[in-house]
């Protein structure tokens, strides 16, 4: 039973190795994009009428929590191949949603990143 249990994640571990490779590129053209969104949401809430500010709030929205989910991933180191890039992909990623990332560092043991 256990060799069955061995050979699967052997498997599995060859089916995700693809995806353990960091692209810098792919994670700025994310973060920058997320951004813009972001932005575009809070232009739509400040200057549109009252029926399209909902849906640049919701578009804001969307866009704090893809940011938020990208300062995450880049506080584990999972998002690029640099220590300090990820630091500060964070730092940034994270004020949209007022997320601190030294206290979310601190409480979810993200001790990965220096600084």
């Amino acid at each position: 039973m256990m060799s069955g249990l061995t050979q699967n994640l052997s498997e599995l571990r060859k089916l995700l190795q693809p995806y353990e490779n960091k692209n810098n590129k792919l994670a700025l053209f994310l973060w920058v994009s997320d951004y813009f969104i972001f932005f575009f949401g809070q232009y739509c809430v400040v200057v549109l009428t009252a029926s399209l500010k909902i849906i640049g709030s919701v578009i804001t929205v969307i866009a704090i929590g893809k940011l938020f989910i990208l300062g995450h991933d880049a506080c584990h180191g999972a998002l690029t191949s640099s220590k300090r890039l990820n630091y500060w992909l964070a730092q940034i990623a994270f004020l949209p949603a007022m997320t601190s990332f030294t206290r979310l560092r601190q409480y979810k043991n993200c001790g990965v990143i220096t600084g």
